[in-house]
């Protein structure tokens, strides 16, 4: 019977949860989905109310619109959704930026430091090997976070115009 699977399918049930609501066993259940067992009485009542009522349901789906006011809402929480990630996304590219200021910089004196420290063979400073450190933090992996961001952004500012334009003919 694979009506039978399918409706259970339709209404997301396993087989046991199905058997339940019939109240039957769970293998009579499979039996009966498999063919080679039919419902008692009660239980192909049930089934069957079951069936119409899916019926129905999809029907009323079908044929009742969607309020446009109701579309209107949602999209105008997609506009607020959309403005709030672009804000987050702005931010974070802002993030990076500084970072990427910040290592440049530490690099720099890095290589200041550097140089003085050849011109003069005065021993090496201690603090050296962190402003190295700082300078390989100054890696792609931030260029190219940077990249994905601004993507992302264009992306959300077009899914703006989208939703816009979308509301505006609604209006």
């Amino acid at each position: 019977m694979a009506a039978a699977s399918l409706l259970r399918k339709q209404l997301h049930l396993t087989q046991q949860d199905m058997a339940m609501l019939l109240g039957i066993t769970r293998v009579h259940y499979a039996m009966f989905e498999s063919g080679r067992r039919s419902l008692p009485g009660p239980a192909m009542q049930r089934y069957a109310e079951l069936q119409s009522g899916l019926a129905s349901d999809t029907a009323k789906k079908i044929s009742s619109p969607i309020d446009p006011q109701v579309i209107k809402d949602h999209l105008s929480r997609l506009l607020k959704e959309n403005q709030y990630q672009r804000e987050k996304v702005a931010r974070q590219i802002a993030s990076l930026g500084k970072k990427q200021v910040k290592a440049q910089s530490l690099s720099k004196l890095s290589e200041l430091l550097r140089s003085e420290n050849k011109s003069e063979k005065s021993p090496a400073l201690p603090y050296l090997p962190v402003a190295g450190n700082a300078m390989q933090s100054k890696n792609p992996d931030i260029e190219n976070l940077v990249m994905q961001l601004q993507i992302k952004l264009e992306l959300l500012e077009v899914e703006r115009d989208f939703v816009q334009s979308k509301l505006e003919t609604m209006e």
